[in-house]
């Protein structure tokens, strides 16, 4: 049976190109962004790999190579080009034949795989494909995985599932993303009793005031609680 994602080593060049194809577009990464698209896709594979070795039905390397080129549909500028970076991604990796790298490149972007298309503002034709996708899709635990590692960093800072979807709804000045910490922090806990220890503590949030509350939005709405 063919494997269907790359070696660690494959997966950092495949992520090397990610960088090349972007910055040879019309739309390429200024410094910083690189900087920061860089953090967060690295911290994401390491905070994956990390859950990784405390589950004993997840490979630790697939975990991580998924994580590194979760996003790697960035290799455009999804605003400008009128593009879902969720689809370019897939449409990339499926060619590559490494459809579980693809399978997550849709997965992390849909808490709810029944999702209400109305409520996103990508393309939506590329929305209806997502869709589409999904509906034969079960999520497995990469896919919860996935979206949890994405959330516990924020542009290269590792975080609270609070603080991330904080810093998401002002970025995109988008309140309704807040909705989604509740579901975020019962994936969370789903992988804490198979780990048998925090998360936070697991990965090394340090859950000051700031992180707890998502920095200026209300503990009372946002706090997961500790388990």
């Amino acid at each position: 049976m063919n494997r269907l994602y790359p070696t660690r080593e494959q997966a950092c060049k495949i992520f090397e190109t990610v960088i090349q194809k972007r910055n040879a577009t019309q739309y390429p990464f200024k410094p910083e962004w690189e900087a920061e698209f860089r953090k967060h896709c690295h911290a994401v594979a390491a905070i994956a790999e990390k859950i990784a070795a405390f589950c004993p039905d997840l490979d630790m390397e697939k975990a991580y190579v998924l994580g590194l080129l979760h996003d790697c549909g960035r290799c455009i500028d999804e605003f400008a080009e009128h593009r879902f970076h969720a689809n370019v991604g897939f449409e990339w990796m499926k060619a590559l034949g490494y459809d579980d790298v693809a399978r997550i490149c849709i997965t992390h972007s849909f808490y709810d795989k029944d999702f209400d298309i109305n409520t996103f503002t990508q393309p939506r034709k590329d929305l209806l494909q997502c869709q589409a996708y999904l509906k034969n899709v079960t999520y497995n635990d990469y896919d919860l995985l996935l979206q949890l590692a994405d959330v516990l960093n924020d542009k290269g800072t590792t975080c609270t599932i609070e603080y991330r979807f904080a810093s998401l709804a002002r970025r995109y000045n988008n309140p309704n993303l807040l909705i989604h910490v509740k579901h975020l922090c019962r994936i969370k806990s789903y992988f804490e009793q198979i780990c048998g220890r925090d998360i936070y503590n697991l990965i090394g949030v340090s859950l000051n005031e700031s992180q707890i509350s998502g920095s200026g939005h209300g503990r009372e709405t946002l706090a997961c609680g500790n388990s």
